[in-house]
Formats: structure tokens, C-alpha cells, sequence
């Protein structure tokens, strides 16, 4: 059964990676950090249609818009 350690299996190898994992912020659909509240009326951000206002993109508040990418993997040969 993957993922399940049974009595007649055996461990042939083994491998120790390290990996670079970066953390940042997702860019909304406007690609600014923090969607436009409310888009014009044909539903979509960035056109000439949607409303200006000094909060175009409020600040951000928890939870944060985080992901998460791999920037690199090293297997660690012993």
C-alpha cells in the first residue's frame, strides 16, 4: 500500500533533498497587490468603466494573498 510501512517491505535507498521555497504575494487579476474593490459594469478590472476613488487598492489586511513556488531542489548525497 503506497504510503504505508509493511513488515515485508525494505528500504532500498534513500534520499535527502533541500529545497529554496519562496513565499509572495499572489498579484490580483489588476496586477496590483489587492484587487480593485469594484469593477465597472462590464465586470472587468482595468477598463476605462471602473470607478476612480483614492482607495482604488485598500491596504492589505490578514490574511495576506500568499503562494508558495519552489525556487530550487538539491539532493544532499551522503
Amino acid at each position: 500500500n503506497y504510503g504505508e510501512f509493511e513488515a515485508s517491505d525494505r528500504v532500498t535507498s534513500e534520499v535527502r533533498r533541500r529545497y529554496v521555497v519562496e513565499r509572495y504575494i499572489d498579484l490580483g487579476t489588476d496586477g496590483v497587490p489587492g484587487n480593485a474593490i469594484a469593477p465597472g459594469a462590464d465586470g472587468v478590472v482595468g477598463t476605462e468603466d471602473d470607478p476612480i476613488k483614492a482607495s482604488y487598492h485598500p491596504a492589505m489586511k490578514p490574511p495576506f494573498p500568499y503562494l508558495w513556488r519552489i525556487v530550487s531542489v538539491e539532493d544532499m548525497h551522503q
